[in-house]
């Protein structure tokens, strides 16, 4: 029985067609690919390629479900087929719209191949997840690597343009949930050349740190900053009516912040620079030089959406102009330039313009037969607006006439006062009352007809001009008063028309520039994970559209770990030609990332189609999470150091230093490292290798903190640190860090008075603050010749500083020693008013006091009188100077008892030791009189006046000396006793009041027409 079944199924066998072998063995394929892509530049199709194995037929079945959360969208289909494909190929076109998180799945049902029924309906299904361009869906923390470039170069009638911009660095990437983080940080370089008819602008800028961070949550970036600061230089070129003004400048400091937060767009710009100003010049015979130093270039803009909320402009310099032309030269002095300029959401809010210098000029002019030189002094040139008003502007120059015309001229011009004034029209306006005075006075003319022929004579025009104190205003002269004396006198009182044109100044606005384009990555929907042979086109990031091919799978080691990636293509399209390439990571966690990419494209900027070119690669680094890496395979983290980078931190709330500890984990997942820092008030801290907090480097597993003592802790105080990696794995490490104490600070002081002489006093009152109590506060004298002067505490601390004479005239420090109450000591030379040292403030002060210069003090050494004798003697008079500073010179009126031949009224002594001084540099400085027969018997004035080293000199002061019989008393007779005690009381009483005026003399700056000694 058995038998015939097993021949009975060998014969069914054999009436089975043969097609069910082949479809067995054969059996049809479908794939399905994402085709979203289309010609609208708003928006792609939501289509899907279905390429079947062959060009056979196919009775085949789709489904699709769009789940947007829990809700099913119950998409329609359109079908169209592709011919020219090879093998069969449908297109299928859903009514839906993606969006960032839906879930679709597509299926695929082919219930028959090529007529033939198959018995068992073949299903082909995919399903994934609409994620964004480069960010995996699933929780993630990774570190990339990128460097690129960005230049832009195009041709103009006044020159080549470029502008090129520099960076390398390093990235990190992390999703919690819905919302992923990225930064960038790294450095970079710029580089700019604009160049128009006349100019030439050059900036180059290396940026030690380059800054972008970018937030997007649920797919949308809600979040993009980028920050660039850095130093540099830049030169500025103008070349206009034949002078070429050139500024080199070194830039201390650059900022660069773009920011689009919400979708408000934020730029700010900020360059601090210092160098030199050049101003050259040659036409004809003319010459013209410029020599400056500009101390401060500052600019500074805000614009947010496209509307400039802030911009300040600071300009100052000094400068030195000369100006020569076919015997004429102008040679000016700038001793300050400044320009200010505030603008906060379109009110100028800050002003300030303050030009001061003098200088000299002089010129010849000539006519047939004569000429005249003109030499003048700029004594005072002073120009200052504040705010937009004018609140100095003195003119002082004086000059003389020679050669044929002799003559002396001269301008002087100042604000008198300020008040209101009625214009032309009887409205009132706030007025500066300039005073304005000038003159010629001719004393020759030697037949000239300069001046119209007028010859000698004077002219004196006395104005009183009525200026609108706006600086701003055109026509600023509301009322005119002028008297005109010489050869065509006149006077009169005006009131121009049309005077003042009020003009309100123009607020900044934002200017398109060169290097003012924004420059992103492609940005899109896609599916992840992305399959071989998906479309996708990119078109999320304005101006940027890139439509991306899915290649071949392989295998792309990163962080020793090997991850299946899909090898990818992209062509840039619309305003962007170029193309891009790289890999995706499709299987696993980190599904939609890219492992590498790099970029190459042109992008079209400007209103003349000039493109600017980006070249970009970019890799990933580490894998932080997750973990690739199973538990038995894990390897534990291990800290290997932990230490202040600076060494040590100051207590009481000092400026912070960086704790660093240096972690060692090979398989990079790391999860936290916390550093209790209870012994210092701080408990538990985080710390981070995240380019935050003072982290100086992504990814390098220096992991930081910033630590700021706020308390009164010091000494050695122990930390301990702990990390946890992504399996539990951790490791403690403990040490002691530094604390170190914060000697007192000075936030303020007063000086009463500020100017003093040697031996006066001054009292000082600092205030002084450490929070472990101030023990001691000493002013240090010593270098001076003085003492270590302590200071008591009151509400202050108050110290009386008696002035050593060893302190020479001018401004000079105080040495302050601070001590508090556990022994930190620190000698400084200006307050702290930021509360710690080595943080300085714009507020701080030098502990100065400025040493009033005093004449010596000069008196008679000679005690005897000179003796007349039978012939004619020298004799000495001896004079004791005294001054702290030395003695530059000592001169004498000796009246009769000036040495025979002497013409000068005065004559010179001397403490050299040599003639008549008895002993050199004692202070005692000797002249000789001379002593002749005829003499008188009798008491002489002289007069002595000497000068220090400083130039500071007394008075001529008057001295007695009395000239004796050389075989008589020194008084002579006793009826000349009376006679002779009122000349010394008269004399005293002379030299008193004399001591009384050099008193009040040397109280008062030096008086012009004084000698180089300082003599009258």
């Amino acid at each position: 029985m058995g038998c015939y079944r097993s021949v009975g199924l060998v014969f069914l066998l054999l009436l089975t067609p043969m097609t069910y072998f082949v479809s067995a063995q054969d059996a049809p394929t479908v794939t399905i690919t994402s085709d979203w892509n289309g010609s609208s530049s708003l928006g792609n199709e939501h289509a899907y390629v279905l390429s079947f194995g062959d060009s056979s037929s196919h009775d085949y079945d789709v489904s699709v479900e769009h789940l947007r959360g829990s809700t099913d969208l119950l998409p329609s289909i359109q079908t169209t087929f592709l011919e020219g494909t090879g093998t069969l190929t449908a297109r299928v076109v859903l009514d839906t719209v993606v969006a960032w998180n839906d879930t679709i799945s597509i299926e695929v049902t082919i219930n028959s191949h090529d007529g033939v029924v198959l018995p068992s309906p073949v299903v082909v299904e995919r399903m994934f997840t609409v994620g964004s361009w480069n960010q995996p869906m699933a929780d993630h923390e990774v570190t990339t690597s990128t460097t690129w470039s960005l230049e832009q170069t195009y041709q103009t009638n006044e020159g080549n343009q470029s502008f090129m911009l520099l960076f390398e660095g390093n990235g990190w990437q992390q999703r919690i949930g819905e919302v992923l983080n990225s930064y960038e940080l790294g450095n970079g370089t710029l580089f700019t050349s604009e160049i128009t008819e006349n100019s030439t602008t050059e900036l180059s800028l290396n940026f030690e740190s380059f800054w972008k961070n970018e937030t997007v949550t649920s797919g949308v970036l809600t979040s993009q900053v980028i920050q660039a600061r850095g130093n540099g230089d830049i030169l500025l070129q103008l070349e206009e009516d034949g002078l070429v003004t050139t500024i080199n400048a070194t830039v201390v400091d650059a900022l660069l912040n773009r920011s689009n937060v919400d979708n408000v767009a934020t730029e700010r710009l900020r360059l601090e620079a210092f160098g030199a100003l050049l101003v050259a010049g040659q036409e004809d015979d003319a010459e013209f030089d410029v020599d400056g130093d500009i101390s401060l270039l500052l600019l500074e803009t805000i614009d947010i959406d496209g509307i400039r909320v802030l911009e300040h402009t600071q300009f100052e310099a000094t400068a030195d102009m000369l100006l020569r032309d076919d015997g004429s030269e102008f040679n000016l002095q700038l001793d300050q330039f400044e320009t200010l300029e505030r603008w906060e959401n379109g009110e100028r809010v800050d002003q300030l313009n303050v030009v001061r210098g003098d200088g000299t000029f002089g010129f010849e002019d000539q006519e047939e037969n004569a000429s005249m030189v003109v030499n003048g002094t700029v004594y005072t040139f002073h120009n200052r607006v504040e705010d937009g008003i004018t609140m100095v502007d003195n003119i002082h120059v004086d000059g003389t006439l020679s050669g044929d015309v002799q003559g002396t001229f001269g301008v002087v011009q100042s604000i008198e006062q300020t008040g209101t004034q009625l214009n032309h029209t009887l409205v009132e306006h706030d007025v500066n009352v300039l005073h304005s005075e000038t003159w010629f006075n001719v004393t020759g003319a030697g037949g000239s007809n300069f001046f119209g022929g007028s010859g000698v004579g004077s002219y004196y025009n006395d104005s009183y001009i009525y200026q609108a104190t706006n600086a701003d205003w055109d026509n600023r002269t509301v009322r005119l008063v002028w008297t005109e004396t010489g050869p065509d006198p006149s006077n009169g009182d005006e009131r121009p028309e049309r005077s003042p044109i009020e003009r309100e100044p123009t607020p900044p606005e934002v200017e398109e520039a060169l290097g003012n384009i924004s420059v992103g990555r492609e940005a899109g929907l896609v599916p992840v994970p992305m399959e071989t042979g998906d479309v996708v086109r990119l078109l999320a990031q304005d101006g940027i559209v890139l439509t991306v091919t899915a290649g071949q799978e392989t295998i792309e080691p990163r962080d020793a770990k090997n991850l299946s990636v899909i090898q990818w293509t992209g062509t840039y399209s619309d305003a962007v030609a170029g193309t891009a390439q790289g890999s995706i990571v499709h299987k696993g966690p980190l599904a939609g990332l890219l492992a590498s990419a790099t970029r190459s494209f042109e992008i079209e900027f400007g209103e003349n189609e000039e493109v600017a070119l980006l070249n970009e690669s970019q890799a990933v680094d580490a894998i932080l999470s997750p973990s690739i890496v199973s538990v038995d395979d894990n390897t534990a983290p291990q800290i290997l150091d932990l230490s202040l980078m600076e060494g040590l931190v100051f207590g009481e709330g000092a400026s912070p230093s960086h704790l660093v500890a240096t972690v060692d984990d090979p398989d990079w997942n790391v999860v936290s490292v916390v550093v209790d820092l209870s012994s210092i008030g701080l408990g538990i801290v985080s710390m981070n290798d995240r380019g935050l907090d003072g982290d100086q480097t992504i990814g390098d597993y220096q992991w930081t903190t910033l630590v700021s003592v706020q308390g009164m802790e010091v000494g050695q105080l122990q930390v301990s640190v702990e990390v946890i990696d992504e399996w539990g794995e951790s490791d403690v490490f403990s040490t002691n860090i530094t604390v170190e104490n914060q000697a007192p600070r000075i936030l303020d002081v007063s000086i009463e008075p500020e100017t003093v002489i040697r031996g006066g006093a001054a009292l000082m009152i600092l205030d002084v603050l450490d929070y472990h109590g101030v023990a001691s506060v000493i002013v240090d004298l010593r270098e001076y010749g003085g003492e270590e002067i302590a200071c008591f505490k009151v509400e202050g601390w108050a110290c009386e500083l008696v002035i050593p004479e060893g302190m020479t005239p001018g401004v000079r420090l105080l040495k302050v020693r601070l001590t508090d109450a556990l022994g930190s000591s620190i000698l400084v030379t200006k307050t702290q008013a930021s509360e710690h040292h080595f943080q300085p403030s714009s507020s701080d002060v030098d502990l100065a006091v400025t040493v009033e210069n005093t004449p010596p003090t000069l008196s008679l050494a000679t005690t005897e009188s000179l003796l007349r004798a039978d012939s004619n003697t020298e004799q000495a008079i001896e004079i004791r100077v005294q001054d702290p500073d030395g003695i530059l010179l000592v001169r004498a009126d000796l009246g009769v008892l000036k040495p025979l031949g002497q013409i000068n009224r005065w004559v010179t002594l001397y403490d050299n030791g040599q003639g008549l001084d008895r002993e050199a540099n004692d202070g005692i400085y000797t002249a000789t009189a001379s002593i002749r027969t005829s003499t008188p018997i009798s008491a002489h004035e002289i007069f002595v006046q000497a000068s220090d080293s400083f130039g500071d000199a007394t008075s001529p002061t008057s001295f007695v000396v009395t000239v004796a019989e050389a075989d008589e008393g020194v008084l002579g007779s006793s009826d000349g006793e009376f006679s002779v005690t009122l000349i010394a009381v008269a004399v005293g009483v002379a030299a008193l009041l004399a001591g009384l005026v050099v008193y009040f003399r040397q109280r008062q700056p030096p008086k012009d027409g004084h000698d180089r000694f300082g003599f009258q």
